[in-house]
């Protein structure tokens, strides 16, 4: 549907516009109306409405116009949404006091579509992977390539530092829970210290990653760097 339109009433001829603003969360419409004398008469009387609200009226003389505007509704909008209505407008004039005038109605869009809301990565301690995504409210969170840390296991990107808050993002990159946020912002990676053991059998050399042990019935991550050399097991490399 058009963004504006023009109607024509004994002698008066009107065009019809939107616009929209944001505020908050809000986006607020609005309409304009300018309506003109033209033809062979001037214009005794008019009203022109656009969603049942009156933007201008009176009398217009010969060669002259006549504005005006009005809110006429708002919309929640969200960062990366876009919001439109529909709007109904009339314009009613006639030529002469004894005119039982002329009435021609039509129909505009009003639409609003708001920028993405963009999330840093913040990695921490760690490197390289995606740095910053734009998203949109409601919908999952765009795929990202994971950042690296040596020695630890990437678990996902959060609200809150230390894996606080609400997770964003999984350990493989995916999306764990859809976009909410009404502003730029920042995650913040969560790590997971992994237990490396490099084990040297002959030429050749083998890692082992993530062990654990059993004490006193429990399992527990070992956490740290190891290594086995002539048989017996050093920390580092």
């Amino acid at each position: 549907m058009a963004s504006s339109v023009s109607l024509v009433a004994r002698y008066c001829y009107a065009t019809f516009s939107g616009s929209a603003s944001l505020s908050g969360n809000t986006v607020t419409y609005r309409a304009s109306v300018t309506a003109s004398q033209g033809g062979g008469g001037d214009v005794n009387s008019f009203t022109a409405k656009a969603a049942g609200t009156t933007l201008a009226s009176g009398s217009i003389a010969w060669g002259g116009s006549k504005s005006g505007s009005a809110n006429i509704g708002s919309a929640t909008c969200h960062p990366g949404q876009t919001v439109s209505t529909s709007v109904s407008c009339s314009l009613w004039s006639r030529h002469q006091q004894s005119d039982s005038g002329e009435t021609k109605y039509g129909s505009f869009t009003i639409s609003y579509t708001r920028t993405k809301a963009t999330i840093t990565l913040d990695p921490g301690s760690g490197s390289g992977g995606t740095a910053s995504v734009e998203c949109t409210y409601g919908e999952a969170m765009p795929a990202i390539t994971i950042p690296e840390r040596s020695g630890y296991a990437f678990m996902g990107y959060f609200s809150g530092e230390g894996g606080t808050g609400t997770k964003y993002y999984n350990a493989d990159g995916s999306s764990a829970t859809n976009a909410d946020f009404d502003a730029d912002t920042i995650l913040y990676a969560h790590w997971d210290a992994m237990s490396i053991l490099h084990v040297k059998d002959g030429e050749t050399i083998r890692t082992i990653t993530n062990i654990k042990a059993v004490q006193n019935g429990t399992v527990r991550d070992i956490i740290g760097c190891y290594a086995v050399v002539n048989g017996e097991v050093h920390q580092g490399v």
